[in-house]
């Protein structure tokens, strides 16, 4: 791939993590100290902030790169509890999953289960530990602790109910990735799978329960994702300049009185969304590049004029927050040198322990 190529991806990386850094050290970094003091308010503050990153995101994304968007079946509803859970194609799933947030005014209230390396991911990483993601290390012990407390956490404020996305898949998709699960299928006397791999029911199963526990769950999402042309497939892929030229997003909605109640019942459940969802993707890949009954289905819950005004005023945003930021260091190393502090504070804490963590025991700690 030639150099020409190279820039597109480039530029992606830098749009995306200078402005989430500049964000996070120069506009919110003294917000942080509320974290142990005002757990709940400090979550808010960054889940707004986070929208209006996600709306920026969404620019970069729709905008400067063209990539179209499509959302075909169920509405998807801002203001209930749920879980959408989703096959893992990409390590990027996560970030276009925004596009199609951003669609029902659902970016505030919107949070993503990730693995832990993913905490350290300079200014995105940073903020969604402020908005209450998890951060899985795929450690039982360590997970099952970690999932009760940050459920009851999350969940404590029951005005504000949010949507909550995981794979149950625990990986993206490879040739890989395809192997080691295929083998595990023969194992298992399971079907082997070409488009997805086969979920782990651990932390899906712990998810459900707990939300429902809390009394805190109305409805479970079924998300279907499926790429038209270059599938990045991880960050070098992304700089390398391999963009898709459209992403479909195929959406059912299970209420809750429709969801299993015993653990053996949801893992049996999720295989079979899993096995219908292979056959999906084998339609959409092998025959028409299209979703079943895209035609007809698309449903938006915000006009696509407002969506794009929207977009387009983030997007202007959020480039001149990385102009007028980088600027200001540039004429005033005292801005350099706080900047460059606060990046420190967030390297200490989230090597000690997370900004998800400190707000989540400083709640506990106000509960006692």
């Amino acid at each position: 791939m030639g150099f020409p190529s190279i820039i597109p991806g480039v530029l992606f990386a830098f749009l995306a993590i200078i402005q989430s850094t500049l964000l996070n050290t120069m506009i919110l970094g003294p917000m942080y100290l509320l974290s142990p003091i005002k757990p709940k308010w400090f979550q808010r503050v960054f889940e707004f902030a986070g929208s209006i990153s996600g709306s920026y995101y969404a620019g970069v994304i729709e905008i400067l790169y063209g990539i179209k968007i499509h959302v075909y079946g169920d509405v998807i509803k801002p203001n209930e509890w749920t879980i959408a859970m989703m096959n893992h194609r990409t390590c990027f799933d996560w970030l276009f999953y925004m596009n199609a947030l951003i669609r029902y005014n659902s970016l505030d209230t919107g949070k993503i289960v990730m693995k832990d390396e993913l905490r350290n991911f300079l200014g995105p990483g940073w903020h969604t530990q402020a908005c209450g993601f998890y951060f899985l290390k795929r450690k039982l012990d360590y997970d099952t602790m970690y999932l009760k407390s940050m459920v009851d956490y999350n969940t404590s404020d029951k005005t504000r109910p949010h949507s909550l996305l995981l794979f149950p898949e625990a990986t993206n998709f490879s040739e890989r990735s395809k192997q080691r699960s295929n083998l595990f299928a023969n194992k298992s006397n399971l079907q082997p799978y070409q488009y997805v791999l086969h979920p782990r029911m651990g932390g899906f199963v712990r998810l459900i329960q707990g939300y429902r526990s809390n009394i805190c769950l109305d409805s479970v999402y079924d998300i279907t994702v499926a790429y038209k042309g270059e599938i990045p497939q991880d960050e070098l892929d992304i700089i390398l300049g391999k963009f898709p030229n459209s992403i479909h997003f195929l959406v059912r909605r299970y209420d809750v009185t429709e969801i299993p109640e015993r653990d053996d019942e949801l893992e049996s459940w999720c295989r079979k969304l899993w096995k219908e969802k292979e056959d999906t993707l084998k339609a959409f890949y092998e025959e028409s590049l299209e979703f079943p009954n895209e035609i007809g289905t698309k449903t938006w819950r915000m006009h696509p004029n407002k969506l794009r005004l929207i977009i387009w005023i983030n997007l202007v945003g959020g480039i001149g927050l990385i102009t007028g930021g980088l600027y200001v260091m540039y004429v005033e190393p005292k801005v350099t040198m706080c900047v460059l502090l606060m990046c420190v504070v967030h390297v200490v804490v989230c090597k000690l322990v997370g900004w998800d963590l400190v707000q989540c025991r400083a709640y506990q700690n106000k509960a006692r």
